[in-house]
């Protein structure tokens, strides 16, 4: 029983069901930058899901198209709100390296708030045991916060 305990959890943890994304604010330049992290299996199923057509995020090549369908789906699945209202955040490509892809965005310029709340449901069509990693960092505060599927919001204070 207890071998089996040890594995249900281990199936939980799996890495394929785990997104990393880290928030840096940078004070010199008065934007959050914004890596995500995600298996690009997982990413590409759920484009295809959304009406992304022919998505080949691995070998295939990078297009207006596809660049388009990635940030229509990151706008709905991450946002980055300050009182109530949804920052705007540019989306400023991917890469793919070490069998992981890296999803970037930078928001407008704005003074680092006292309160934000974070919005982070990636992957949660994909998976019921989707599990999202959050790491906040700027020179006043280094959060993190570990969201598993359906909660999907963060706010900080």
């Amino acid at each position: 029983m207890k071998i089996l305990i040890i594995f249900f959890n281990l199936l939980l943890l799996h890495p394929n069901h785990i997104s990393y994304t880290e928030i840096f604010y940078n004070s010199s330049s008065n934007r959050y930058e914004i890596s995500i992290k995600v298996i690009p299996d997982n990413f590409e199923n759920v484009l295809k899901k959304a009406n992304c057509n022919n998505v080949d995020l691995i070998g295939g090549s990078i297009d207006t198209t596809l660049n388009k369908c990635v940030e229509n789906y990151l706008q709905n699945h991450f946002t980055i709100q300050i009182q109530k209202k949804k920052i705007k955040l540019n989306f400023l490509g991917f890469e793919f390296k070490e069998k992981e892809l890296y999803l970037y965005l930078e928001s407008e310029k704005l003074s680092e708030p006292k309160q934000l709340e974070i919005k982070n449901d990636i992957l949660f069509e994909e998976t019921k045991i989707q599990m999202n990693i959050i790491r906040y960092k700027s020179e006043k505060r280094d959060l993190s916060v570990r969201l598993k599927n359906p909660e999907s919001n963060w706010r900080i204070k």
